[in-house]
């Protein structure tokens, strides 16, 4: 059986609903209140600015200085790679030498 709607009923229906909205609303104010207080203001922000840029002009310094080094290893990796033929060519002619030596009885060891 539905419940008979009375101005009373209706009254504290909207009540309820207010009192409910209330609490929202309330729990919103303080949320909003606690992100002002901890916002940057326009000062702050322009303090900022020029960290930045110092932050900005160390980090250009810094990726000048990484590609430098990185021009460097390039380099070393070529010269390294060309040297890598000629090792292997000393180590063969020092192992002619030594079975000349050998042959002629001379046996001495070439120092490395």
């Amino acid at each position: 059986m539905a419940k008979k709607v009375t101005l009373e009923n209706l009254a504290a229906q909207m009540a309820e609903g207010f009192t409910k909205h209330d609490k929202q609303i309330d729990d919103l104010t303080e949320s909003v209140a606690l992100i002002v207080k901890h916002m940057a203001t326009k000062d702050d922000t322009s303090r900022l600015d020029g960290h930045f840029v110092k932050v900005h002009t160390q980090l250009a310094s810094i990726e000048a200085e990484l590609k430098s080094i990185n021009r460097r290893i390039s380099a070393l990796e070529d010269a390294v790679g060309n040297l890598a033929g000629f090792v292997k060519e000393v180590v063969e002619l020092r192992n002619r030498l030594e079975t000349i030596e050998r042959h002629l009885g001379l046996d001495k060891k070439v120092p490395a």
